[in-house]
C-alpha cells in the first residue's frame, strides 16, 4: 500500500534547534564515546545515507559529501531546512518531550525554558507542538533546595502546575525507568517520607531513591488524573550508563498497572519497549488504559521496524498503536522515521491483504489510526478547536 501522503503526528520526540547541534550524525544511544568506524557501520546510519543521499539529489555520493552539503544546507538556513523535511513527511504535528536530556541530573545541563520556547517558535504555525513535561525534571531540580518531605511536595505540584500552564501542556512523562527501573511499587506517605529523609541524607541510597522515586510517580499519576493529562512511560531500552536493560522491560509495570488509580490515567509506553516488543503489545491487549508507540524502532535501531512491528501487532490493538520516533536535535531522524515506517507499514499491511486477514478497509483504518488518529484520540488537548486536516 503506499502511505506516503497520510498525514503524521510523531508520538514522541525531542526538541530540535536552529543551531546545528548534530553535526556528526551520531546514532549511538549511549554516553560513551564510541569510536567513529563502529558509528558508521551502524544499519542506522547506512539508512540515514541512503535515504538523505536521496532527498539531496545526491545519489552514488559518498557519506562525506553527502554530511557536509547537509551541514551546509543546515547552516545557510535552518528553519527552511527543517521545514523541507517536514512538508516532505506531511508531518502535522510533533508531541515533544521538553525536558531532555536525561544526562541533566547526572550532568547538570538542563534545557531553559529559553531552549523550549525557541523550538516552539522555529516550528509553529506550520507545525503543531504538543508540549509535555516530566515527573522526574520538576522533582529532580528541588533537590539541591533540601526541602522538608512536606514542602518538597508542595514545591513539586506548585511547580508542576507552573509549568504545565506556561507551556500549555497536553502530557505528562516519567523517565523512572532511567533511576530506578520499572518494578514499581506503592508506598505509603509513611515509607515515602521515610525514603525521602533517607535519600537526602545519603545520595548514593539507591533502595531509598527507589521507595520515593515509585511514590513520585504516583504522584504523577494523582495529577494527571486530576488535570486530564496522560501518562507517557519510558520503557526498552536507552542512554547508557544511566539505562540499565535488565529493568526497564515494560512488563516489570504489571503491579502498578492493576493499582486502581493506574488504570484511571490513559498511559503510553514509549519506545514499544525495545527489545520488549511482544511484552508491550500484550500489555496493550490486557489493560484498558494501556496504550504504546515504537519511537525507538526507527531510525535508532535500524531496520527494527520490520522484525519488531509485527510483534506488536500480534497482540496490540491497532486503535492503541501510535507512531513515533524518539528523534531530536535536528530534522532527519524525524523525516526518516516517517518515510521508513511508511514503507515498512505499507508492505506488512500487503502481507495481511494477501493472506485475507484483514480487507482494505481495515488496512487504511489501521494506516490513519497509527499515523495519526490514536494520537488525537490519546491526547485530546491537542487539537482543542478540532482537527484542522
Amino acid at each position: 500500500m503506499d502511505l506516503s501522503r497520510l498525514p503524521v503526528i510523531d508520538n514522541h520526540m525531542h526538541i530540535m534547534t536552529v543551531n546545528n547541534t548534530r553535526r556528526d550524525m551520531n546514532f549511538t544511544i549511549s554516553d560513551y564515546p564510541i569510536d567513529e568506524k563502529h558509528v558508521h557501520s551502524m544499519i542506522a546510519y547506512k539508512m540515514f545515507i541512503s535515504r538523505i543521499s536521496k532527498f539531496f539529489g545526491m545519489e552514488g555520493a559518498s557519506a562525506e559529501e553527502v554530511i557536509k552539503e547537509r551541514n551546509r544546507r543546515y547552516d545557510e538556513d535552518p528553519k527552511g531546512y527543517i521545514d523541507a523535511f517536514m512538508k516532505d513527511a506531511n508531518i502535522k504535528a510533533l508531541i515533544c518531550d521538553l525536558d531532555s536530556p536525561i544526562t541533566a541530573y547526572w550532568k547538570g545541563n538542563y534545557r531553559t525554558d529559553k531552549d523550549a520556547e525557541t523550538f516552539i517558535e522555529l516550528m509553529e504555525p506550520e507545525i503543531k507542538i504538543g508540549r509535555i513535561i516530566r515527573i522526574e525534571i520538576v522533582a529532580n531540580l528541588l533537590l539541591k533546595e533540601k526541602l522538608s518531605f512536606e514542602d518538597f511536595l508542595a514545591k513539586w505540584r506548585a511547580n508542576m502546575l507552573a509549568q504545565a500552564e506556561k507551556f500549555d501542556i497536553i502530557a505528562v512523562k516519567s523517565v523512572i525507568a532511567y533511576f530506578t527501573g520499572l518494578a514499581v511499587t506503592c508506598p505509603d506517605d509513611a515509607q515515602a517520607k521515610k525514603a525521602y529523609d533517607s535519600f537526602m541524607s545519603d545520595r548514593n541510597d539507591r533502595a531509598s531513591e527507589k521507595t520515593w522515586r515509585d511514590y513520585m510517580l504516583h504522584k504523577g499519576l494523582e495529577f494527571c488524573l486530576e488535570f486530564g493529562y496522560p501518562l507517557q512511560i519510558h520503557t526498552g531500552y536507552g542512554d547508557v550508563p544511566y539505562a540499565d536493560l535488565r529493568v526497564v522491560n515494560p512488563i516489570l509495570l504489571t503491579d502498578l498497572f492493576n493499582e486502581e488509580l493506574s488504570r484511571k490515567v490513559t498511559t503510553v509506553l514509549l519506545h514499544g519497549g525495545y527489545p520488549y516488543c511482544r511484552e508491550i503489545g500484550i500489555l496493550a491487549s490486557q489493560f484498558p488504559q494501556v496504550y504504546l508507540d515504537f519511537s525507538e524502532f526507527t531510525p535508532h535501531a535500524g531496520y527494527a521496524l520490520e522484525t519488531a512491528l509485527p510483534m506488536i501487532f500480534e497482540t496490540a490493538p491497532y486503535t492503541k498503536v501510535l507512531y513515533g520516533t524518539d528523534g531530536g536535535g535536528g530534522p532527519e531522524n524525524v523525516w526518516l522515521g516517517v518515510m521508513y515506517t511508511k514503507d515498512v507499514l505499507g508492505r506488512f499491511l500487503d502481507r495481511l491483504l494477501e493472506k485475507d486477514y484483514i480487507t482494505e478497509a481495515d488496512a487504511i483504518d489501521l494506516a490513519n489510526a497509527v499515523l495519526w488518529r490514536n494520537a488525537t484520540e490519546v491526547y485530546p488537548k491537542l487539537y482543542k478547536d478540532g482537527i484542522p486536516f
